[in-house]
């Protein structure tokens, strides 16, 4: 350890030297645990923001998003449009069916469920813009078996802007609390959007499939 160069007498300065020696070991060791912990901060939110990329794309997709949008302190980038999008290449009912834990199905990617929740897959479907909105979303359209994937992506991007507007005009803010007030609001309204037949079903099987 280099000696201090203390304006005080020899006796005085060998009494202290000992004392801010100790001290400056002591600030070295509190300085590199702050680094430390800055460091493992820094990889945790990474880790946090991949992981919320993948529960948004899919574990297959996630990987295409990902190498361009690592950085923890700027929003999530919107989806690209060049990009594939997280969808089996199927119907909306086959890719919405109950899930199986297939990539690219109902339930590997958010922005796939909320495709699947917010437009219908039928021309005739009068609401298919307006599932999740008082009014029609524009450019909605039914995903049919007509290059559904690219269908499922146009209303992907126009639903997150969609979601966006309606998050802004509740002046929302990110917190426990409200995250557990949405998934209840969500729970509460299970089951009660009933549809009415003209006639019973052919067998009492398929009364389930008539309660989202």
């Amino acid at each position: 350890m280099k000696k201090f160069a203390l304006p005080l007498k020899e006796n005085i300065r060998q009494k202290f030297r000992p004392v801010l020696a100790a001290l400056t070991l002591r600030a070295r060791s509190i300085k590199q645990k702050i680094t430390d912990a800055e460091h493992r901060i820094a990889q945790s939110r990474k880790n946090v923001r991949e992981a919320l990329l993948q529960a948004l794309y899919g574990p297959t997709y996630r990987a295409v998003i990902w190498p361009t949008d690592t950085d923890p302190d700027q929003e999530v980038k919107p989806f690209n449009p060049e990009k594939p999008f997280p969808w089996e290449g199927a119907s909306r009912e086959a890719t919405c069916k109950a899930a199986s834990a297939t990539d690219k199905t109902a339930g590997e990617a958010l922005a796939a469920d909320l495709v699947c929740l917010c437009r219908g897959g039928n021309s005739g479907d009068a609401d298919k813009a307006r599932h999740c909105t008082q009014t029609d979303t524009a450019t909605v359209a039914e995903v049919d078996s007509t290059t559904p994937a690219t269908k499922a992506r146009t209303n992907y991007i126009a639903l997150a802007k969609a979601c966006d507007t309606v998050a802004e005009a509740q002046n929302l803010a990110l917190s426990p609390a409200t995250l557990a007030e949405a998934v209840a609001t969500v729970l509460g309204k299970l089951g009660a959007n009933w549809v009415t037949l003209g006639a019973g079903p052919e067998g009492c099987h398929m009364a389930d499939r008539h309660r989202p």
